[in-house]
């Protein structure tokens, strides 16, 4: 009997998508507001299934389209959500049939504006979705499923030995985000973030793994790595500031010239009389753009290879931190890989390689200051 109900279910879903795409195909004409329309089904689809499958288990379920929950505006393919309307719609549905009591099944990255026509939240929107619902629930924690086991030390295809990090701040897993890290950008979890929520990543194939616990911030004093991250093909551009030249007035001009990269600027700054900017590009004939770009000036562009050490109290100035930078200089000097150091964030350690040791350094730094204190802990 069930099964019969999710078929009959799905097949409705069907027809109503097959009426979507026959409309566009007769008026040759496909609006943000039918891609919406047409990108919802995917997840009503897999929650119709999934709450016939929770029911077939005789679990007390009840299923809802976020689109009666989730309001926004009619910005479609990003739509912004009001916060304020989807609360009273959350704590409404929660009051009605005793649904409060209930496991409650409904869709992320989809919701509707205040004509009840149906909008998508944009690229991580389900991450969103689920912010939203937890911020509004004021709950305990969030857990976002997904296929990997939270964030891991190092990228696996390049590092064997990677370690899941049990718990990050926000403000760290704004720095990996910054730096490259795809596993979850913080601006999809605002609403969380805001409310003190801890959020938690975990995988779907390994359930019994704890993945990592997001906090507002981490209680500790002590100074730890957590993970390394590489950027490869990164260009280092050294531009020398003219003589007679405020080197702060020249320093603002350049970037405004270079402002079609501004969205590829890792780090810049003034040192010994040189503007320093590091890159992250990997188009072909950069040398020449950059060239013609600042043909007044003396720059020399070197392809390099950037790694970002993220973890906590960065910052401290107490013995333990400084010897930690001390060992990272040691390891780096018996690698005989030239490097530069960038600078320091509370949360990160920015420096550059030479791009034939960038995997080497990569796995050593991973090894010795990641993977052995952590089995050691």
């Amino acid at each position: 009997q069930v099964r019969e109900e999710a078929i009959t279910d799905v097949f409705v879903l069907f027809s109503q998508l097959k009426t979507l795409c026959e409309g566009v195909r007769l008026l040759e004409e496909s609006t943000p507001r039918t891609v919406d329309s047409a990108l919802a089904f995917g997840e009503k689809l897999s929650t119709v299934i999934f709450f016939y499958a929770c029911k077939e288990a005789s679990l007390d379920t009840v299923l809802t389209d976020a689109e009666k929950l989730m309001e926004t505006n009619s910005n479609f393919n990003s739509a912004q959500v009001d916060l304020v309307k989807t609360k009273q719609n959350v704590l409404e549905f929660l009051n009605t049939n005793n649904n409060s009591k209930r496991i409650i099944i409904t869709q992320g990255f989809i919701g509707s504006d205040e004509n009840g026509i149906t909008t998508t939240l944009g690229r991580g929107g389900s991450d969103y979705s689920a912010a939203v619902f937890g911020a509004v629930l004021i709950a305990d924690e969030i857990q976002i499923w997904t296929d990997v086991s939270g964030v891991l030390s190092a990228d696996p295809r390049l590092v064997k030995n990677t370690i899941t990090i049990p718990q990050m701040s926000y403000s760290e897993i704004r720095e990996l985000s910054f730096f490259g890290a795809k596993v979850l950008h913080p601006d999809t979890i605002m609403p969380a973030i805001e409310n003190r929520i801890p959020v938690r990543i975990m995988n779907t194939f390994e359930p019994d793994n704890p993945g990592t616990l997001f906090l507002d911030k981490i209680e500790s004093e002590k100074t730890e790595f957590h993970s390394v991250l590489l950027k490869n093909k990164c260009k280092s551009i050294q531009i020398k500031v003219p003589v007679f030249t405020n080197p702060v007035s020249f320093f603002s001009n350049i970037l405004a010239e270079i402002a079609p990269f501004k969205d590829c600027i890792f780090f810049s700054a003034i040192v010994d009389n040189h503007i320093k900017i590091l890159l992250n590009v990997e188009k072909t004939g950069i040398e020449e753009i950059f060239g013609d770009m600042l043909h007044n000036y003396e720059i020399e562009i070197k392809d390099v290879a950037f790694i970002c050490i993220c973890g906590t109290n960065f910052l401290s100035g107490n013995a333990e931190t400084n010897a930690k930078i001390i060992e990272i200089q040691n390891i780096l000097y018996e690698l005989k890989a030239p490097f530069i150091f960038l600078g320091s964030t509370q949360f990160s350690l920015l420096f550059t390689v030479a791009q034939d040791h960038a995997q080497k350094v990569l796995k050593v730094l991973h090894e010795k200051l990641i993977h052995i204190t952590s089995l050691s802990v």
